[in-house]
């Protein structure tokens, strides 16, 4: 997890890692799309080179990508690195990448059934890392809202970061235009929906301006946080 970015439901497919089961479908996705996570090797382990994570995080989410465009009868596999760093996607599918230090997750669609698509995952914040952030991801009302109940700080804030990360992954593609954490604002809870809405605080594009508003799925599982932003075909 970075605060400063510096860079621009359900499926059933099984999952070699027993002990992880719930991996196989971890993100409220639609049937339409596709999603594969996977365990990194290293994870776990007491010390791993920074390099080397990095690595393997990459040659990971490249795997899952390849199996699931190839699973969507691609016949590109190769997902390029654009000098942003974002990923570029064969045409006639959208998709995205998220990690954490033990686990890589993609999620792919056509685009003919989804305009653009975001995933983020996180392990659940501590505390005293919830709180370090909180003033640099959010404004007080929007972890003061009613709605969110009798979940902890920790947590309001591992979902809403989550959240957010999900919807720059979704509109940057298409937008192409950095917005910050502060840019975008949770305006609504619903945590029995599992769903969140974000509201624009910055003009991205002539379709998305200053107001606009978007719905992000998420859900706690295992210790983690999973968040999904999807948007219609255009």
């Amino acid at each position: 997890m970075s605060v400063n970015r510096g860079r621009a439901a359900d499926g059933h497919a099984p999952v070699a890692d027993t002990a992880h089961a719930w991996l196989a479908a971890p993100f409220p996705l639609a049937d339409c799309i596709a999603q594969q996570t996977r365990r990194l090797r290293a994870a776990g382990t007491a010390a791993v080179a920074p390099a080397l994570m990095r690595q393997q995080q990459f040659d990971t989410g490249r795997q899952c990508a390849a199996a699931l465009l190839r699973a969507a009868g691609s016949s590109e596999l190769g997902v390029a690195r654009g000098a942003d760093g974002a990923p570029c996607w064969p045409p006639g599918f959208v998709g995205s990448i998220s990690h954490t230090a033990e686990f890589v997750a993609v999620a792919l669609a056509p685009q003919a059934a989804c305009g653009a698509l975001g995933i983020d995952m996180e392990a659940l914040l501590p505390p005293a890392t919830a709180a370090e952030i909180r003033t640099l991801c959010f404004r007080e009302p929007e972890l003061t809202l009613a709605a969110w109940g009798r979940l902890d700080d920790a947590a309001r804030i591992s979902a809403g970061f989550c959240a957010k990360e999900a919807l720059y992954k979704c509109l940057y593609p298409v937008s192409r235009r950095y917005f910050d954490f502060l840019e975008a604002e949770i305006v609504a809870v619903d945590l029995a929906a599992g769903n969140l809405t974000l509201r624009l605080l910055c003009d991205l594009a002539p379709q998305w301006r200053r107001g606009a508003r978007f719905a992000v799925r998420f859900r706690f599982e295992a210790g983690h946080v999973f968040a999904a932003a999807i948007l219609a075909p255009h």
